[in-house]
C-alpha cells in the first residue's frame, strides 16, 4: 500500500501524525481494527468500517494572535466506534478504558507531536484539552454505537508579517 501523500493543511498533517502515533500502540491496535482519519460524509455514509475501529476527522482549524506569536489550535473529532456493550464486568469498562489508552497514548512527550516528514521537528507543543462527549448516536445499518472525543492541539509559532 503507498503512503499517504503529505497533505499541504497544518490541520491534515497534524491528523496524520496523530494516526501514526495511535498506531504505534500495541496496545491500541490489539484494541481496535481501524485506527484512520476519515471525512465527516466518508464515515457517516460508510457501510464499510470494521468494528470496533477510531475514527480521526479533522474538526477545526484556530488562529489566535498575540503579542508577536502566532497560537494554532487544531481540534480533532476521534469517534470511537464499537459494537453495543454486553452486560458483563470486562465488556462494560471496555470503552472507558479505551478512551484511557487513547489519551495515555496521545499524551506521550506532553501531547507534542512530531512531524511525520521531519521527526526532529514538532507539528504541536501540547495537548490543550482532551475531552469524551456524551455517546452520540449509532451508525445505520450496523448499529456500531459512536463515542466522540475531542482533542485540541496548541502550536506556537513566530507571526509573519504580511507586507
Amino acid at each position: 500500500m503507498p503512503a499517504d501523500p503529505m497533505p499541504r493543511s497544518l490541520t491534515g498533517r497534524i491528523a496524520l501524525a496523530a494516526r501514526d502515533q495511535l498506531r504505534s500502540s500495541p496496545e491500541l491496535t490489539e484494541r481496535l481494527v481501524e485506527i484512520e482519519v476519515y471525512e465527516h460524509e466518508e464515515l457517516f455514509e460508510s457501510t464499510s468500517i470494521q468494528v470496533p475501529s477510531l475514527a480521526l476527522i479533522l474538526d477545526t482549524y484556530r488562529l489566535d494572535f498575540s503579542e508577536g506569536l502566532r497560537m494554532e489550535a487544531t481540534t480533532l473529532l476521534m469517534v470511537l466506534i464499537h459494537a453495543p456493550i454486553e452486560r458483563g464486568v470486562s465488556s462494560v469498562f471496555w470503552r472507558p478504558d479505551t478512551v484511557e489508552l487513547l489519551f495515555e497514548v496521545l499524551y506521550q512527550e506532553g501531547g507534542a507531536l512530531r512531524d511525520p516528514e521531519d521527526p526532529d521537528a514538532y507539528l504541536t507543543q501540547a495537548i490543550e484539552r482532551f475531552q469524551q462527549l456524551s455517546l452520540a448516536g449509532r451508525l445505520k445499518p450496523s448499529g456500531s454505537l459512536l463515542t466522540p472525543i475531542r482533542v485540541e492541539y496548541l502550536a506556537r509559532r513566530p507571526r509573519r508579517r504580511i507586507s
